[in-house]
């Protein structure tokens, strides 16, 4: 596994444990803006997910359908991120 690989995998269990945590307490508490805040952190998580998915990816070396690499991929899931997080 590539120090990048490592790195999207530590944020996906980041975002999953605060999307997690968020959505325990406010369903515990009742409270709508920290369920709201949980939402938004699952949008997170769905964004690194995605970002570890094209960083896996993206490190495969070239091979007779894609001759240059699988590299372009990063540059394009990033307008998936992005729209995710608009």
């Amino acid at each position: 596994m590539s120090e990048k690989e490592r790195v999207a995998l530590g944020s996906v269990g980041a975002s999953a444990a605060l999307t997690v945590a968020k959505t325990t307490v406010g369903l515990a508490t009742g409270s709508l803006a920290i369920l709201s805040e949980a939402a938004h952190s699952l949008i997170d998580f769905a964004a690194t997910a995605l970002t570890y998915f094209a960083v896996r990816v993206s490190d495969k070396p070239a091979d007779a359908e894609h001759h240059y690499g699988h590299g372009k991929l990063e540059s394009v899931s990033a307008l998936g991120v992005i729209a995710l997080l608009y």
